[in-house]
């Protein structure tokens, strides 16, 4: 059996899902976890897992859509949502991302954080972005002890280097 670690399913109808699972199932991937990436879409995603069996949710802010740090508020919002049923079995999507025109850095380094402080209260696995970033993601991971839930570097776009670095933290690399 064959789970998709990542996906972004939370866009489609629930009658394109259903279509795009039976694919999935036709080429052995039996489990699928919808990533969220804004608190919209993250509660979309645990909304997914009581229509469809095979489908497990990430709830996160992704870099690219934050609008604001991750306050008290939106922290609240972010934990309701994981703890709201089993199926919430990731932090996802988090990370940074310094490609020209993201959000602001010291939004990304603080939501990124907090995401990842998160995780560690819930003692789930983070599934992290890092575009334009890798070092300095591999230095919150460490500084955030982001390695005692593990987790995996999703779409990796780097070298071998880096790629050995997040593995040697306890990370799974996903290309």
């Amino acid at each position: 059996m064959l789970m998709d670690c990542h996906t972004h399913l939370d866009s489609f109808s629930d009658i394109e899902i259903e279509s795009i699972l039976d694919r999935a199932k036709q080429s052995g991937i039996n489990i699928v976890i919808n990533a969220g990436t804004t608190i919209k879409s993250s509660s979309r995603s645990v909304d997914l897992t009581s229509k469809f069996p095979g489908i497990f949710a990430g709830v996160g802010i992704h870099p690219m859509d934050l609008t604001t740090t991750v306050d008290e508020h939106i922290y609240s919002q972010l934990k309701t949502l994981g703890t709201s049923t089993d199926k919430v079995v990731v932090i996802s999507e988090i990370g940074l991302d310094f490609m020209e025109g993201m959000p602001d850095r010291s939004d990304q380094y603080q939501a990124f954080r907090a995401q990842i402080r998160l995780a560690r209260e819930l003692g789930l696995p983070i599934v992290f972005h890092s575009r334009h970033a890798h070092e300095e993601t591999l230095k919150v991971l460490r500084e955030e002890r982001a390695y005692e839930v593990g987790g995996a570097m999703h779409y990796f776009q780097s070298n071998l280097d880096i790629g050995l670095k997040a593995i040697d933290l306890g990370f799974l690399v996903s290309l």
